[in-house]
C-alpha cells in the first residue's frame, strides 16, 4: 500500500492483533467503547498482547507524525500500560524508529488521549506500528493516524484527543 499525501487513519479494529502466544485475539476484543464516546476500539486485559500492528505501508522520504489514541479505566499513575513501537523495515534491514512506554497517568480516564511522535522516513522500507500491553488492567486502543509534516524536530507529545 502506498501512502497518500493527506493524513491516513487506521482503526484498531481493522489492524491485525494477537495474544502473547501469537494466536489471534478473540473477536470480543473489538468493542464499542461507550465510556470513550462510542469509539470502536480494541480492548485487552492480558499482559503481552499486541493490540494492533501494521499497517505495513510505503512512506515517501520525509517527515511524519504518528498519533496513537489510547485510554484506560482506573489506571494507577505509575503503572506501565503499553509500549508503542514505530518501525521501518525492508527485506535487508530492520529499524526501530521509536519505542515509548505509556504509563497510567498518560491515558487514565474516559477520554482518549493522543500520543504523538514525529519521525523521518527513509522512503525505502515498510512503515508499521505496534501497541503491546504491559499490564493486565483494561486498555483501549482506538486508532493510529499518520500525517505528513515538515520540520526537523523529533519528540513525543501527549494531550487530550479531539
Amino acid at each position: 500500500v502506498l501512502f497518500r499525501s493527506e493524513p491516513q487513519r487506521f482503526d484498531a479494529a481493522a489492524l491485525p492483533a494477537k495474544l502473547e502466544d501469537g494466536t489471534p485475539m478473540p473477536p470480543g476484543t473489538v468493542v464499542i467503547d461507550q465510556a470513550g464516546g462510542g469509539a470502536t476500539a480494541r480492548r485487552a486485559s492480558s499482559f503481552g498482547a499486541v493490540l494492533a500492528h501494521g499497517p505495513y505501508i510505503s512512506l515517501p522520504h520525509g517527515r511524519y507524525r504518528v498519533s496513537f489514541f489510547l485510554r484506560a479505566d482506573s489506571a494507577r499513575a505509575s503503572a506501565r500500560m503499553v509500549r508503542l513501537d514505530v518501525r521501518e523495515d525492508s527485506d535487508s534491514w530492520r529499524s526501530s524508529l521509536w519505542s515509548w512506554i505509556v504509563h497510567g497517568r498518560e491515558v487514565d480516564g474516559p477520554s482518549y488521549q493522543r500520543i504523538d511522535h514525529e519521525f523521518t522516513s527513509t522512503g525505502e522500507g515498510s512503515f508499521s506500528i505496534a501497541v503491546v500491553t504491559l499490564t493486565r488492567d483494561p486498555v483501549f486502543f482506538s486508532r493510529v493516524e499518520v500525517t505528513p509534516i515538515g520540520g526537523p524536530s523529533s519528540h513525543a507529545m501527549i494531550g487530550a484527543a479531539r
